[in-house]
């Protein structure tokens, strides 16, 4: 029986490209709101460690927890300080 929670290359591609739309929403979102410039980067896109993931944020900043409709997946937004 395969394991049912690993991820294929093709699953990595989709992730990656919705991250990548993702940004790209909050960058219009983020500059209209702002009435200036904004960029909107992913860092990675990865299976890791939460723990793993908590240390390489950045330090001070500003992070938000949510569930995503309608996977109910868990998203952190890491804002850093320089906003």
């Amino acid at each position: 029986m395969k394991d049912a929670t690993r991820l294929t290359d093709i699953h990595w591609v989709v992730l990656q490209e919705i991250h990548a739309n993702l940004a790209l929403l909050l960058t219009a979102s983020f500059t209209r709101k702002f009435d200036e410039v904004v960029e909107v980067d992913i860092n990675d896109v990865q299976k890791t460690a939460y723990a793993d993931f908590i240390t390489r944020l950045s330090n001070p900043s500003f992070s938000y927890q949510f569930l995503l409709k309608p996977t109910h997946g868990g998203v952190i937004l890491n804002f850093s300080n320089s906003l």
